[in-house]
Order: structure tokens, then sequence, then C-alpha cells
């Protein structure tokens, strides 16, 4: 409440959000929190309003547009089509998927990683499983301390060959640009959230 009553008496030329998906219940990363922003917005009298996303499909940029009062014609679509990224998907059993990872990570040159998975304990067992097979790699999960997210994290973003075995946690405020390789070893919630993550990777073209 303290940094609201400051930012009251601040004259605030431009309120930028990004992210913007999350105000969304029909984002794939709805956030109820991200509500509050438009409401601030609004009580802060902010002169503009600038909301970033990535992902919208039409019903989540409509939400978008309803929570911070953007007109229709004020919304740019540019679309999410990222020539430089090469989309590979290879058809595999259950038991055989660990061992058709290890060798795909292995068979190409070394890079910045990320490697999705849904679970927390699966997570933990595929980070291990790469370790014991001689790759750099760590878990990262919303079930680890605060601490040890900031630790891995840091350990993975300093590195251009580390791979980070990560569930969703892993995305939100993650911007590095040199990321060369995102695989889903379980599928994505949904197209939204694939090209989301999939997004991550080769930003610097």
């Amino acid at each position: 409440e303290r940094f609201l009553a400051q930012l009251g008496q601040t004259k605030i030329a431009l309120f930028a959000v990004d992210e913007a998906h999350c105000i969304s219940e029909w984002g794939h990363n709805f956030r109820p929190d991200y509500l509050k922003l438009a409401a601030r917005a609004r009580e802060l009298g902010a002169e503009r309003v600038l909301a970033l996303t990535a992902t919208a499909t039409p019903a989540v940029v409509a939400d978008i547009r309803a929570g911070f009062g953007i007109e229709e014609r004020d919304s740019v679509v540019t679309g999410f089509y990222r020539p430089n990224l090469t989309l590979l998907t290879t058809p595999v059993n259950a038991r055989e998927r660990d061992q058709a990872l290890i060798d795909r990570l292995r068979e190409r040159a070394p890079g910045s990683t990320i490697v999705y998975v849904t679970l927390q304990r699966t997570a933990e067992r595929v980070a291990a499983l790469l370790m014991a097979a001689g790759l750099p790699a760590r878990a990262y999960h919303a079930g680890m301390n605060a601490d040890d997210r900031v630790e891995v994290q840091e350990w993975w973003t300093h590195s251009d060959a580390n791979i980070v075995v990560a569930t969703i946690a892993f995305g939100m405020g993650i911007d590095k640009a040199d990321v060369r390789y995102v695989y889903h070893l379980n599928l994505p919630k949904g197209l939204e959230s694939y090209s989301q993550e999939i997004g991550r990777a080769g930003r610097d073209g």
C-alpha cells in the first residue's frame, strides 16, 4: 500500500503490462492478481496503457481490451510466426522417450536448452537421468524453495550449454536471447502454451 501511495503522487505517462494474457480467464496462464492491474491503472490516472503478450487468441485479446478499456482500433496483432525456428516432432513410445531425449541432446551441438515436462517429479527424474548421462542438467519447478529456483535460473542463464528440465513454472520473465533448443518431453496444455514455450528459443534471431 505504501508503494501504491507513492505511485499516486507521481504522474504516470505509460503503464506497461507484460504477459498481458494473464488477465484473461481464456489465457493459458490466467493469474487473478493481474485483474488488479487494470483497476490500478485507472486509479493512478495513467495517461497511456500498453498491454503486451506474445500469445493471444481473439478471446484473450477481447478480454485484455475490456479489462484495460482499449479500443478495438488500438489493438495491434502482428502474428507469432518466427521464421528462424525449426519445429520437429518425433513420435516415440513412452518407454523409449527418455533415451530418445538423451540421444537427441548428444547428437546436436551443445546449446542453451529447456526441456519442458508436466510434473515436478518428472522434472527431478529427468534432470537426474540427464546428469547420469553426463549432460549438464538441473531441475526447476514450483515445488522448490525460492533460493534454489534462483540458483538454477542463474546457473542456466549464465551458460551457453546448460539444460534446465522444467515445468511451466519456468517461463514468466525468462528473456535469454541465445536459447537454442526447447524440447517438450510431455505434450503442452495446448497450442497457445506451445507457441509461448517454443517462443523462448532463438530470440537473437
